[in-house]
């Protein structure tokens, strides 16, 4: 049962007070570990920013990684809806909270934040929901320049930290979320069914820059916005062996550059004889890091350049719900039909599904093919991109200032005896291509040039218990 929250007592450093926000926001902030003085300032700020109609009356624990928070302290508030969000958290980090339910730190981040929250219509039911940003950005993958001629040249990746500011938005994002949750969610279940909702936020920007190209200081900053929703449902009627339904939702955008306070791209440079940095290509890769998953369906289908994209599936099955004389099987199908816009841009399905790995490719098509025509063939193609007065074409809106992805998929798992343990555990994968050109003139070389940033961003997820996410079975660790 939740605790009430006048019963939650969470320790606080000594001459640290609990935050309540002004403009008529009542949301207090619990202090666990040195913070530093901006950074708790910045979070204030931001989620007084947040709204939404969870945002008031909310409150926030925010915990230093070094310092960490007890596991009882930690129960105690999550049962009351707070949020705790942990800076610098460790790998490890609320494991023993509730073993299985999704919520713990799975890697090294420099921020994890997690609610739980009930289902609404839905009595026991749990939604939860972890916004991360990993530790350090994104580490480039790989990084060149090549010309018309086929002469590639390294391009060394200089490294950047995430500023306080991620923190602070990131934050904001997540509690301004929980006035709506579900946005994308499958048509909701019978009353009764036995299921679970896990949501993973995935917040990270990196600064890059191209001195060969632009004035000295010149820089540009990308970033992702990414949204994973798990839908879990223990199909138990009558008509089928028992088994655990999983689908995925995923939605967000991948944006090569910020606008100024004009509404100005910034970008390293974006003259006639030189455009850097545009988005080409971004993948979104999901694996089964164990369990023995099956993938049934999934979507976007194979080869859409369509605007905007159809992203549709449908899951029947057979589900337990309440009755007269004790619970009755019912027919339910857990189905998503949706799009998301798409100009200029195709969706490739890719990886391997027999091995329950599926992977969208979204790709300009816009000047240049994004999965066509790649850095080391730039010879071939680079008239695509530079007209006849050796000038570089506009480049297409969406590799600018961001491009939107939808896809789902459908994963099934039978059932264990005696509603044993069902460990599972899911990873991801987003690569993203940035594509930069110039003319002969503006080259170092004389030479009609491409440069390319390449970043992977991604985790494995924490091992899921389905019996726990779908509360299928009471377990004693459940809150």
């Amino acid at each position: 049962m939740p605790v009430p929250p006048a019963k939650v007592a969470l320790a606080v450093d000594p001459g640290r007070r609990d935050k309540v926000l002004s403009r008529g926001i009542k949301m207090s902030v619990q202090i666990i570990g040195a913070i530093a003085g901006m950074l708790e300032d910045l979070v204030i700020s931001a989620l007084a920013q947040a709204g939404g109609a969870h945002a008031s009356g909310h409150d926030l624990v925010l915990v230093q990684g070094a310092t960490g928070i007890e596991a009882a302290d930690a129960r105690a508030a999550l049962a009351a809806g707070k949020t705790i969000a942990t800076v610098h958290a460790k790998k490890g980090h609320l494991a023993d909270v509730s073993p299985g339910a999704g919520m713990d730190v799975a890697a090294d981040l420099l921020l994890h934040a997690v609610t739980r929250i009930p289902i609404d219509g839905h009595p026991g039911m749990y939604h939860t929901i972890v916004t991360m940003v990993p530790e350090g950005g994104a580490a480039p993958a790989r990084a060149g320049v090549v010309d018309e001629l086929g002469t590639a040249t390294e391009l060394p990746a200089s490294a950047s930290s995430v500023p306080d500011t991620v923190i602070a938005e990131s934050l904001r994002g997540h509690v301004a979320l929980l006035g709506d949750p579900t946005p994308s969610a499958p048509n909701a279940p019978p009353v009764g069914t036995m299921f679970g909702i896990l949501t993973y936020n995935l917040q990270t920007s990196r600064e890059i820059d191209l001195t060969m190209w632009a004035q000295a200081g010149s820089k540009q900053t990308w970033s992702i916005n990414m949204r994973q929703q798990y839908f879990v449902y223990y199909a138990n009627g009558s008509s089928q062996q028992p088994q655990y339904v999983v689908m995925l939702v995923q939605d967000g955008t991948v944006n090569a550059c910020q606008m100024d306070a004009q509404n100005n791209l910034q970008m390293c440079s974006n003259f006639e004889g030189a455009r850097v940095y545009a988005l080409s290509t971004f993948t979104n890769t999901t694996t089964v890091a164990s369990g023995a998953l099956t993938l049934t369906q999934w979507s976007p289908d194979p080869g859409t350049t369509a605007d905007p994209v159809p992203c549709t599936v449908s899951q029947v099955m057979s589900v337990l719900v309440p009755g007269d004389g004790g619970p009755v099987p019912q027919q339910f199908a857990a189905g998503i039909s949706t799009s998301a816009p798409n100009p200029n841009w195709g969706v490739q399905p890719t990886g391997n599904p027999a091995t329950g790995e599926i992977a969208w490719a979204y790709y300009n098509n816009n000047n240049w093919n994004g999965l066509a025509n790649t850095p080391d063939t730039f010879g071939s193609w680079w008239g695509n991109v530079i007209d006849d007065n050796d000038n570089v074409n506009p480049i297409d809106v969406n590799a600018c200032n961001g491009a939107a992805f939808y896809d789902t998929a459908v994963y099934t798992i039978p059932a264990n005896a005696c509603d044993a343990p069902l460990p599972v555990q899911f990873g991801f994968d987003q690569h993203i291509q940035l594509y930069g050109f110039c003319n002969r003139g503006n080259s170092t070389v004389w030479h009609r040039q491409i440069a390319w940033y390449g970043f992977d961003v991604g985790m494995t997820l924490p091992q899921w218990d389905l019996v726990q996410v779908s509360h299928s079975a009471a377990l004693s660790e459940a809150l």
